[in-house]
């Protein structure tokens, strides 16, 4: 099932006319004022209803085609109205140097400009499909990919293990050695407008991000989405809000052959405020999407009239519940819908339900640290999943990286063969009572540096990590650390 539009498959209007009241009922006002091209939308809490998929390839990595052909397929063939090449880093540029350019037309790698370039030029030539640049940042490690959007720079992952959770051995080089997953995190942070996704997490496939570590606030607000698309998914995505990041949930098809969107009948819905780049980019800050197996079924939630995504104040102890559900074709009933929170706990239950058009209240008494998805599910075994109303900016529980703190006349620069004197670094952390303290020589870039780590003594609260032996790197929990079994938080790094 294809979510129908008249704009572009003239035919299939009855249908367009369908879903619009459908969605305008369910909505309970009118449906959005005309948009550019004379389309009606579905409307909620001052926002519009778009769908899109934000996650596939061509063969500029491992799919076919190029990424016109894609654009061109996407716009032809479905009524998608965002869509997103993002193709595998450690597969088209096995080098650095993009890291920290501001702008993607001075980038080095002829990949990276021209995925922006084709996507630029097919917004300019019509108006009917945005088209949207990313990066699939692909570790084998049992990290798992994280697409990035938004970002005019681009890091190459490291790459030199030898096979990911699912065991699919890497064949692709080096990459950046540097950028580990959370030394990617903190590239990451750097930037205030890019927007991560945790694609595909699993335990038994390409990695679940070793338990969804390495958050701080920052990083918090850099990582928006979550691709769920399955019942082990929707796991995945509780072990996420539950671990303290906060996520919406996508529907993207990782399609590696011609058979862009078109190929599944699933979709992500998208509350924006338009159609473009920068309203798409908007939403997915504002985390205002649903992931729906079904593309014309439309989810509204709300709370205290925010919408889906937001967050309220942590004194908030009331929640009026608003939830709205359509779909347009009669064998899509909804049979069921849930709200979900903290620890996978069904906070309300709407029961027994059926119909296409329905709308459902609630009230919660709620508390600070509490977040509140919803899942509905239909007839035919479809479901569709929204992301939460969060309680508060901190989930109760959250597993935060501790806090580094580097003097301020550290240089912030050096180039290969510099001496550079790592200075002495405190980490604070709130998830345990033990720290460990770490010494031993100064490092030199560029210069081999013998194994072993000294421990030299612990502190409670407060972890001090000072320059010494082994490779720096960025730890599970955000630190600096030095060698891959050196103490900290009471655990040797390769136990968290």
């Amino acid at each position: 099932m294809t979510r129908s539009s008249a704009r572009r498959t003239p035919p299939r209007a009855a249908a367009t006319t369908a879903i619009a009241l459908a969605a305008s009922a369910l909505i309970g006002a009118p449906a959005s004022p005309a948009s550019a091209d004379g389309e009606d939308r579905p409307a909620y809490l001052g926002k519009s209803l778009y769908t899109g998929e934000f996650h596939a390839h061509t063969s500029v990595s491992d799919g076919v085609g190029l990424p016109p052909d894609a654009y061109n397929h996407v716009h032809d063939e479905t009524d998608a109205d965002f869509f997103a090449v993002s193709e595998h880093d450690v597969m088209w540029d096995i080098r650095n140097g993009d890291d920290f350019v501001d702008d993607w037309r001075d980038a080095d790698s002829a990949e990276w400009r021209y995925l922006h370039e084709t996507a630029e030029k097919f917004n300019a030539g019509q108006k009917e499909l945005v088209a949207v640049p990313a990066i699939e940042n692909t570790w084998y490690d049992g990290t798992g990919h994280i697409n990035v959007f938004d970002s005019d720079w681009h890091v190459t992952a490291r790459a030199t293990e030898k096979g990911s959770v699912d065991g699919y051995g890497n064949a692709f080089g080096t990459g950046d050695m540097k950028y580990d997953y959370f030394t990617f995190l903190a590239r990451l942070k750097q930037d205030p407008d890019a927007i991560g996704q945790f694609n595909h997490p699993s335990t038994k496939d390409k990695g679940d991000f070793f338990g969804f570590r390495g958050l701080d606030p920052v990083a918090d607000d850099r990582m928006e989405l979550i691709e769920v698309k399955s019942a082990d998914a929707v796991g995945e995505f509780q072990k996420a809000l539950d671990a303290g990041w906060h996520l919406a949930p996508t529907w993207n098809g990782d399609e590696h052959s011609a058979t862009w969107v078109s190929g599944n009948p699933s979709i992500t819905g998208v509350w924006a405020e338009g159609h473009s780049l920068d309203a798409l980019y908007a939403a997915m800050r504002d985390r205002s999407l649903y992931s729906t197996a079904d593309t014309n079924a439309v989810l509204g939630f709300g709370g205290n009239g925010k919408l889906m995504g937001s967050v309220l104040p942590g004194d908030t102890t009331g929640l009026d519940v608003e939830l709205r559900l359509a779909d347009p074709d009669v064998k899509d009933s909804f049979t069921s819908a849930r709200l979900v929170t903290n620890g996978g706990a069904v906070a309300h239950d709407f029961g027994a339900i059926s119909g296409n058009d329905l709308t459902l209240k609630t009230k919660l008494n709620v508390r600070d640290g509490d977040f509140y998805y919803v899942r509905a599910d239909q007839a035919d075994g479809n479901f569709l999943v929204s992301a939460p109303i969060w309680i508060g900016k901190t989930t109760r529980g959250a597993n935060y990286a501790p806090k580094i703190t580097v003097p301020g006349d550290f240089p912030a620069t050096a180039r290969y063969g510099d001496t550079v004197t790592l200075p002495r670094a405190t980490a604070t952390d709130d998830s345990g009572p033990v720290r460990r303290r770490l010494a031993g020589p100064e490092p030199v870039l560029g210069q081999a540096r013998p194994p072993g780590l000294r421990k030299v003594g612990r502190q409670a609260g407060v972890a001090v990590v000072e320059p010494g032996h082994g490779e720096p790197s960025v730890g599970q929990h955000g630190a600096q650390v030095v060698g891959p079994h050196h103490h900290l938080h009471g655990r040797t790094h390769d136990q968290q």
